[in-house]
């Protein structure tokens, strides 16, 4: 089973691959996306991978890079630097931390703070 750092590492390379198969992979069937007002974003791998595959799809040069991460038992938050993001309502490049909840080795939430 994997670590709460080694699975939202795994979710970080899937996202800079633009693979949303393995980017839902990371998350438990039942995971909650969350953004930056609270409000639920995506529930369930289907949402999420329908979600992220839209984001994957519209957005070919888009990379996010790990500024800083802190692991605290079932918790990772990393601050990040995410480019080239073309989605409705979402600038191009974005400075956020994501806070993740993982059990037994999949991403169960996580929540967007821009």
């Amino acid at each position: 089973m994997r670590s709460p750092v080694e699975a939202v590492q795994a979710q970080v390379d899937a996202y800079n691959a633009r693979d949303a198969v393995a980017f839902t992979a990371c998350y438990h069937p039942e995971a909650t996306v969350v953004g930056p007002d609270g409000d639920v974003m995506a529930e369930g791998s289907g949402a999420i991978n329908a979600l992220y595959a839209k984001l994957f799809a519209q957005s070919p040069e888009m990379h996010v890079n790990i500024s800083t991460r802190i692991s605290i038992g079932d918790w990772v938050i990393d601050e990040e630097q995410a480019s080239g993001l073309v989605f409705e309502g979402s600038p191009t490049d974005m400075h956020a931390v994501v806070i993740y909840r993982v059990r037994d080795g999949l991403i169960v939430r996580a929540q967007l703070l821009t």
